[in-house]
């Protein structure tokens, strides 16, 4: 059996940092994807504080998603600075990076979150839908089942479980879904 290079659909469950990533690499090589996300708007949460994206991953992954560039205009390498103070306050280690070390600049949450929607096809997201299962249909395509909606049929699948051991990958694999 001959697997095609080019899936019909590819689901991305979870629009986090990973899962946007993820999604617009797949988008700049020409492959159809959606994107499921169980919060219900793109505004329903806070997005949480700053993320150090590292030249050796976070970086890499924005270089192929093709938004290194706007993610520098973004990012502040000032953040890279540590200091340690004593119970006087007095500075008892004051590390400030090389002047164009760009090693692992901040980036808070949101901005973070918005660059990487703006830069997906609009539509991409499909919030407040839950994938609970996929189901096989044969010759390669399932469906996902979800209590929220139901969506379309697709031939690949790519979940993203957000923080943790191998959730940094972006990885097109045959559909099989488990939840953690």
């Amino acid at each position: 059996m001959e697997v095609s290079v080019h899936p019909t659909k590819i689901a991305v469950v979870g629009a986090g940092p990973g899962g946007l990533t993820c999604a617009r690499v797949l988008q700049r090589h020409g492959i159809d994807v959606t994107v499921y996300d169980l919060d219900a708007s793109v505004d329903a949460r806070p997005q949480g504080g700053s993320l150090d994206m590292h030249a050796d991953s976070g970086q890499v992954a924005l270089a192929a998603a093709g938004l290194l560039d706007a993610f520098h205009a973004l990012a502040r390498p000032e953040g890279q600075q540590m200091r340690v103070l004593g119970r006087d306050a007095g500075v008892l280690l004051d590390l400030v990076p090389d002047r164009g070390d760009d090693g692992a600049p901040e980036i808070d949450r949101g901005q973070l979150r918005a660059l990487l929607l703006d830069a997906l096809v609009p539509g991409t997201v499909r919030w407040g839908h839950s994938v609970t299962r996929l189901e096989p249909l044969g010759g390669g395509a399932h469906r996902s089942t979800s209590p929220t909606a139901r969506a379309p049929s697709m031939s690949w699948s790519s979940a993203r479980t957000g923080p943790g051991p191998g959730s940094g990958r972006c990885s097109v694999a045959p559909s099989r879904a488990t939840r953690a």
